[in-house]
């Protein structure tokens, strides 16, 4: 082959190298380009609000619903008041847009068996009074998941103060026909002091009474001892002789003779007890043990001598020690009032800007109430004290509760939904307390989410053991003086309903 020949065939080669490498850079810029593409299979929801106001006056998208996939359950923790009407309800639900198809299913509701393309139709109403089930098809069209969507509505009025007469955990004497007692509430215990039919007494102490739920003791009470005064400090026990000796206990069993005489008890002050002394200048406010902290002052005309509440305690913020109140009772005159006197743990002052009742006997418990919020539907939980029982200037008693918000300065009569329902009394000179119960639940009876709009919690909530654990505060109310002068011998306890339903985690 001559050089012309064979520089021909090496140039052909070199072109048709040249050709294939290009060629290959162009494939490969080609491949790098292409993007692998498989269908979506997210069936996810991430959220659901409801659109309006409901009959009952709630509005709807402030309602947190919680979403739990695991179980494909999404509903609303904090049920709806009493009444809400769910049967024509706008949901708007968000999941991932590529989502091919969602098909919500109604059966079992007050309109009937409904189906509806949420995709297509996404401002139907739906009927939430039977069970509705939402199914999310993803893009791939394979995969799917139903959802459970719940409205919860109470079925009972949650705000109501209920009461029930415990017929069968009756004051926990040892023979039948008590003639009288006393309760006081003493180391978070209800302590019972009864004097039987035959004049033999009972100590009974109990965390939360209920039938075989208290402890009996025989006390070694003084001679003439005044059950009436029974009263509770932080430390003690203490009441009146009939010459008014002031006697003392650590735990209403044995007792001791303090040395001090005075006229009347006025209530448990720390570990102080406070009361009235009378000497040749005249009445006089005093406390055992007696301290220079507490000066001896005169007696005020307007400080009720007998009839008065139960001496009420709190702590203010603008306070370093704990103020004492009390209300009503009968006057030195014979009249009765509706004022109320601070303690501040030196001096005593009428606070009164708005009175209660003028009664005497009346019953005063801490408690709570819930308002409406001003910016949602949920409801806010303030600290009261109630006002019940007791009777007026004409002997009648009292059906009437009231309340007040600052601790006795201004009163109010209470909203219908704490009033005393039909068949239930709280007799003049009955003893009123409240205990907090130890309740339990199962979690998966409550939700578990965090969330700005969650309703406030009252108390800590403790979870162990896939238990939700809280206390619930209940009121007591023992004794009281029928009107032919009897002791009552039933036990009253009232709660706010929403107070036992499993809170909010």
């Amino acid at each position: 082959m001559n050089k012309t020949a064979i520089l021909t065939r090496f140039l052909t080669l070199l072109a048709s190298l040249l050709a294939m490498s290009g060629s290959t850079a162009c494939n490969s810029d080609k491949d790098s380009e292409t993007v692998d593409y498989s269908p979506s299979s997210s069936v996810a929801v991430t959220s659901l609000v409801l659109k309006g106001t409901s009959n009952t006056g709630v509005t709807l998208d402030s309602v947190f619903f919680s979403i739990d996939l695991d179980a494909r359950v999404i509903a609303n923790a904090d049920s709806l008041p009493k009444g809400t009407d769910v049967t024509k309800l706008v949901p708007i639900i968000t999941f991932p847009a590529s989502v091919s198809e969602a098909i919500i299913t109604m059966t079992g509701g007050k309109r009937g068996d409904l189906e509806t393309d949420y995709r297509k139709n996404p401002s139907d109403s739906i009927d939430f009074s039977g069970r509705v089930v939402l199914k999310l098809t993803a893009e791939d069209g394979l995969t799917s998941r139903s959802y459970l969507l719940k409205v919860n509505v109470h079925t009972v009025d949650t705000d109501t103060l209920a009461w029930d007469s415990m017929a069968t955990s009756a004051l926990p004497s040892r023979l039948e026909a008590p003639c009288r007692q006393k309760t006081v509430k003493y180391a978070d215990k209800a302590v019972c002091l009864i004097e039987e039919s035959d004049g033999s007494l009972t100590l009974a102490e109990s965390t939360a009474p209920a039938p075989e739920a208290w402890t009996l003791s025989t006390p070694r009470l003084p001679e003439e001892a005044r059950i009436e005064t029974l009263t509770a400090s932080d430390n003690a026990l203490y009441l009146l002789t009939a010459d008014g000796h002031l006697c003392s206990s650590p735990d209403g069993r044995e007792w001791t003779d303090t040395g001090a005489v005075w006229t009347a008890i006025t209530g448990g002050y720390g570990d102080l007890v406070l009361g009235t002394r009378a000497d040749a200048s005249g009445a006089l406010h005093t406390s055992w043990p007696r301290t220079d902290d507490v000066p001896e002052t005169a007696i005020d005309p307007a400080f009720p001598v007998s009839g008065q509440t139960a001496f009420g305690l709190f702590l203010s913020k603008w306070a370093t020690r704990p103020v004492g109140f009390l209300t009503g009772g009968r006057l030195a005159d014979g009249s009765l009032s509706g004022n109320t006197w601070a303690f501040d743990g030196t001096r005593w002052a009428m606070i009164t800007e708005i009175p209660a009742p003028a009664l005497e006997g009346a019953v005063l418990v801490p408690y709570y109430n819930l308002l409406d919020s001003s910016t949602s539907w949920f409801k806010k939980e303030y600290q009261v004290w109630m006002l019940l029982g007791g009777s007026d200037a004409s002997g009648e008693t009292n059906r009437e509760v009231w309340l007040t918000y600052d601790n006795g300065a201004n009163w109010r009569k209470a909203d219908t939904h704490l009033q005393l329902p039909e068949g239930i009394s709280i007799l003049p000179w009955a003893d009123g307390l409240t205990l907090d119960h130890k309740m339990s639940a199962d979690l998966n009876q409550g939700w578990k989410f965090s969330a700005p709009s969650a309703a406030r919690k009252r108390i800590p909530v403790e979870v162990s053991d896939d238990r939700v654990n809280w206390e619930c505060p209940y009121i007591y109310i023992f004794g009281g003086t029928t009107p032919g002068g009897a002791l009552n011998t039933a036990i009253l306890r009232g709660v706010l309903m929403r107070l036992q339903f499993t809170p909010l985690i």
